[in-house]
């Protein structure tokens, strides 16, 4: 577990920073794998990310998928702020 969580710390340094899209970070609030904590963090380093938590373990789309499924319709690719497709500020692709 330790091993994904510094990965993705080291994304959040490069990468994350620079998603210019509407992000919808959901997590488990029993997940084991991946804490509440580090989707906090995840989701600070999005510009305008939308964090949701779920009663859920590290599956939240099977083990809550009503839950999920509104969740994701409130971010919409459509409403993206680089117009439609998902695109890295400063170049490159996601």
């Amino acid at each position: 577990m330790m091993w994904i969580y510094f990965q993705i710390k080291r994304l959040s340094k490069c990468a994350l920073k620079r998603v210019a899209c509407p992000t919808l970070v959901l997590c488990g609030r029993q997940d084991a794998l991946a804490p509440v904590a580090l989707h906090e963090e995840i989701a600070a380093e999005i510009r305008g990310a939308k964090l949701v938590v779920v009663r859920s373990g590290h599956l939240s789309p099977l083990e809550q998928p009503d839950v999920s499924a509104r969740s994701y319709g409130t971010c919409s690719p459509n409403r993206c702020r680089t117009g439609g497709s998902a695109k890295l500020r400063r170049g490159g692709a996601l």
